[in-house]
């Protein structure tokens, strides 16, 4: 019994440690369980964000959600499909930049104009430890909660729809469209509503 401890140590010891130790100096290094992340936005501002949460899109793709680390808040989302990358950066009340990949591959971070979006009251109130995500400690499913406050998103888009969105990639549309539900969960979370989305 004691051999069989003994040789389960390490493996626990490599999973605890490496994968959750990443720090990624661009969007391009970054993977899923990347705890942080920085970014080179335009005009020379800089972005480090720490990871708040992930989610696997299969085949290696993925969305990524962070918190801004710095003097101004902020918020941090990017979804890797394939070699199509989108994502945003919001600092409420300041600014909004939506990130893609250029055509050489490089960052492209736009500043929407007039993006400047109101802080909900959780953000703008809450205090950094002060509380805890509901849907972490969410019940167990029951006969009054079956779906466990998860809704399930079915999204179609045609030929159409991708040329009004300036792309002909499914994988630059799939990415846009991770990035909303991204978002949309990040805001669930910030105001303590109990559901989230899922594709």
């Amino acid at each position: 019994m004691k051999r069989g401890l003994t040789a389960l140590l390490p493996i626990a010891i490599w999973l605890s440690a490496p994968l959750w130790s990443f720090a990624a100096n661009s969007p391009w290094e970054a993977n899923l369980l990347s705890n942080e992340i920085r970014l080179q936005l335009d005009e020379g501002i800089k972005v480090t964000a720490k990871r708040i949460s992930g989610v696997d899109l299969g085949a290696g793709n993925f969305s990524w959600t962070g918190e801004v680390t710095g003097k101004v808040p902020g918020y941090v989302t990017l979804s890797f499909v394939y070699d199509s990358l989108s994502g945003s950066v919001n600092f409420p009340g300041k600014g909004c930049y939506e990130l893609s990949k250029g055509s050489s591959g490089e960052l492209v971070a736009t500043q929407l104009v007039g993006g400047t979006s109101l802080p909900c009251g959780a953000c703008s109130d809450r205090k950094a430890g002060s509380w805890k995500d509901p849907r972490r400690i969410r019940r167990s499913r029951t006969w009054r909660n079956g779906d466990g406050n998860v809704i399930d998103l079915l999204v179609v888009y045609t030929a159409g729809a991708m040329a009004m969105e300036g792309s002909g990639a499914a994988d630059d549309v799939a990415a846009k469209v991770a990035t909303a539900v991204a978002d949309t969960n990040l805001c669930f979370r910030n105001s303590r509503v109990d559901v989230s989305l899922r594709l």
